[in-house]
């Protein structure tokens, strides 16, 4: 996964593909091989845009642009309405033809909801998704491409029912402190004395009543004891199973703020699991949920040796969920497409200093929404498409790792209520084509109510202008130019409050200089000043390019230019 790569020729590779629906269909080993499939109603080649032709430069480190997979709802392979680890592997072209290069899995253990955050067993493949088999060929596959895979991994807790439990439940109550599994979890039978939310388990037909510890609230999935040395080897063997022998480049660590009631025993926990980590793979990537504010996911950075923390800050939530929150891209994109661009340039600017700055020297990692928040789209941006647009550009623009959540490319939609008790509609189908709505329609979630307000991928590849496309051109220049997502910004001082210029260096590579028109205006911006004054690359979220002449850009209305 290093070197240089002429995107024109990976494209034209994947010309040979077709983004289809998922149905099983003929295969190179046969007609029932999973990974490859079609619904004839819904093929259509994958035509590279003239931006194809940009020159890739990766770069052999851990910077990377990651595409998170909620796996339920992605791509069915086998038409049994569920998504699994053979229809992810049937789109891996068409996400490195995005542009990505890098996925993260939700959670693929053995659990008992969707989303399998309630582990059973950390050791097998959910039969939902498939087999440790169909993993191997995935992650095999995504290398061949050169995309990283990264396992959501819940250290945290587990599942009321994985045998862990069970057997300390049962070594608490007859107060057999020699058996291993007595530490494995903390118990207690009254609600007093658990430093976490405690919760009510009937043993035995409610004969018996035990407490356990649940950080996040919930009553199918107890926290483990973290300090417990059982429980630490455990963990260790589970860190060597998927790294040693699976070939995984990293996990995402849920929840690792609940690890302990201490932030920085939380961060020192992160840090031995990158320890561990480590030991099969000197180049694990480990990047942790800390769900919280900047101040304390800046503590993260700064008591742990993890690589990343998601960052919060951008993440888009309903006022309800999270009062006061700002998430600076999503304000900026709104007040620039309405028109009022004055202080927008600084805001975002500003948010994006202090995020590298809070990473300390470690790799930001920005997403605008997951499987846990509204979608952007839809929450934030009410489904305007030059909006959605134009803070997917805004976003790709940002330092560090960004982590995109799938079908954001193209305007997926899906929020939820404030007196809902669920987050399907935060995890609709994927919509792999517009016809599927009629004639194969997307996974479906019960208790759902599907909105799919743009077209399907298939059509969106066929027009340039679209969210697909936009964002499939903002992630080729991430890969184009290796300051981008490395640099920390510096800014250019420049006369107009709607045009930001900032400036991004990295050791080894060539300098940029980014040009942001946040007017809905078209901007006349003179380079005589800049350091780098040759025109790049460029984007429009309403059309139009950038053109340069002599030392003068001109920039449609909310334009974004790289100089090199």
């Amino acid at each position: 996964m290093k070197g240089k790569l002429f995107l024109g020729l990976a494209l034209a590779c994947a010309a040979l593909f077709t983004v289809v629906g998922c149905a099983p269909g003929d295969g190179p080993d046969g007609p029932d091989d999973p990974t490859e499939g079609s619904f004839p109603h819904a093929a259509s080649e994958y035509v590279p845009t003239k931006d194809g032709l940009i020159e890739e430069n990766i770069i052999d480190d851990k910077y990377d642009s990651y595409y998170q997979i909620f796996v339920y709802s992605f791509c069915d392979s086998n038409n049994d309405d569920h998504g699994d680890l053979n229809g992810i592997t049937s789109k891996l072209e068409y996400l490195r033809g995005m542009g990505y290069t890098g996925i993260w899995l939700t959670p693929i253990t053995k659990g008992g909801a969707i989303h399998k955050y309630d582990v059973t067993d950390y050791k097998t493949v959910d039969p939902t998704f498939g087999t440790i088999a169909d993993f191997d060929k995935l992650v095999k596959r995504a290398h061949e491409l050169g995309i990283k895979v990264i396992l959501d991994m819940v250290f945290n807790h587990t599942s009321i029912k994985h045998e862990w439990f069970t057997n300390c439940v049962k070594a608490f109550l007859s107060n057999d402190r020699q058996n291993r599994y007595y530490d494995y979890y903390t118990l207690s039978k009254t609600s007093s004395g658990l430093y976490k939310f405690s919760k009510r388990y009937n043993y035995n037909n409610s004969m018996q009543t035990v407490y356990f510890e649940s950080s996040q609230g919930q009553q199918e999935m107890p926290d483990l004891n973290l300090d417990s040395p059982h429980v630490k080897q455990e963990l260790s063997d589970i860190i060597e199973f998927w790294m040693s022998e699976h070939d995984v480049d990293g996990f995402r660590l849920d929840a690792c703020k609940n690890y302990f009631n201490n932030n920085t025993k939380s961060a020192s926990y992160v840090s031995w699991i990158k320890e561990e980590a480590c030991k099969y793979n000197p180049d694990a990537y480990i990047v942790g949920e800390v769900y919280d504010n900047d101040s304390v996911i800046s503590s993260y950075y700064s008591n742990s040796t993890g690589d990343s923390f998601l960052w919060f800050p951008e993440a888009y939530f309903p006022s309800w969920s999270w009062s006061g929150k700002t998430y600076p891209i999503v304000s900026c994109t709104k007040q620039a497409v309405s028109g009022s661009s004055a202080g927008v340039a600084s805001a975002y600017f500003n948010a994006m200093s202090s995020m590298v700055s809070k990473a300390s020297g470690g790799i930001p990692a920005p997403f605008l929404d997951s499987h846990d928040t509204d979608r952007v789209a839809d929450g934030a941006f009410g489904g305007n498409e030059t909006m959605v647009k134009f803070g997917q550009m805004l976003f790709a623009m940002y330092t560090g790792n960004t982590f995109t959540y799938y079908g954001d490319e193209i305007g997926a939609m899906g929020t939820r209520e404030q007196d809902s008790m669920t987050d399907v509609n935060r995890r609709l189908g994927m919509l792999w084509c517009k016809d599927d709505l009629e004639n194969h329609p997307p996974i479906f979630m019960n208790g759902s109510t599907p909105n799919y307000a743009f077209e399907g991928v298939v059509e969106q590849i066929k027009d340039p202008t679209s969210i697909l496309n936009v964002v499939k051109k903002c992630n080729n220049a991430r890969n184009a130019f290796p300051a981008l997502m490395r640099g920390a910004p510096t800014r250019v001082t420049y006369d107009d409050d709607a045009v930001l210029v900032m400036r991004k260096t990295y050791s080894g590579q060539s300098p940029i200089t980014i040009v942001i028109n946040f007017a809905n205006t078209t901007k006349t911006v003179s380079t005589a000043t800049f350091t780098e004054k040759a025109l790049k690359w460029n984007v429009s979220a309403k059309g139009g390019d950038v053109t340069a002449e002599g030392t003068s850009l001109s920039m449609p209305a909310l334009s974004i230019a790289i100089l090199g």
